[in-house]
């Protein structure tokens, strides 16, 4: 009997990774057939091979990237939240040591940390809501209002320019243009 690279045989049938689907693999008559979706999202598929198996794929809510997470909408509400979490715990951080530091030293940790985890794949966000880009807007003036120890209420627009920043829809246009 040959053995078979199963995992090259999955990925040239269904297009997809063993990495991106759990599949549970067990030995079944020699018969092509896939089946309907059970209630818990599995498709399973019987594949015409030698040694025939039987395996489910799995279907989830959303899948992650180089670190970016995609969901099964590309609305990227996963990929947000997880974004807003690790940010403002970084703002949050940040806020608690900026008293010891100068405005250029702050201004590069904020730049470093947070504002590069904006910017990474943000050319993915073009054309999502107006409520999506909003959470990432928010996002940036807490960081900016950290660096520049300022209040809530001041308007962002200077601040931005202090910093030499864009706003998120604007650095989204920038990223697309110099594609």
């Amino acid at each position: 009997m040959e053995d078979w690279n199963w995992e090259t045989i999955f990925t040239d049938i269904i297009g997809l990774s063993s990495t991106k689907i759990g599949w549970q693999v067990t030995l079944c008559d020699p018969i092509w057939h896939v089946s309907s979706r059970s209630g818990d999202g599995r498709l399973a598929c019987k594949l015409l091979y030698p040694s025939l198996l039987y395996f489910f794929l799995i279907t989830t809510h959303s899948a992650c990237n180089l670190g970016f997470i995609f969901d099964e909408h590309l609305t990227f509400s996963d990929q947000i939240s997880a974004l807003s979490k690790s940010c403002y715990y970084h703002i949050h951080e940040l806020r608690s040591i900026r008293l010891y530091l100068d405005f250029k030293t702050a201004s590069t940790i904020a730049t470093s940390i947070v504002h590069s985890k904006l910017d990474y794949c943000n050319s993915l966000y073009y054309n999502l809501p107006q409520s999506q880009i909003k959470r990432l807007q928010n996002i940036q003036n807490s960081l900016d209002h950290t660096v520049t120890r300022t209040p809530k209420s001041a308007h962002i627009t200077p601040l931005l320019k202090s910093l030499h920043w864009l706003k998120i829809n604007e650095c989204i246009k920038y990223k697309l243009l110099s594609l």
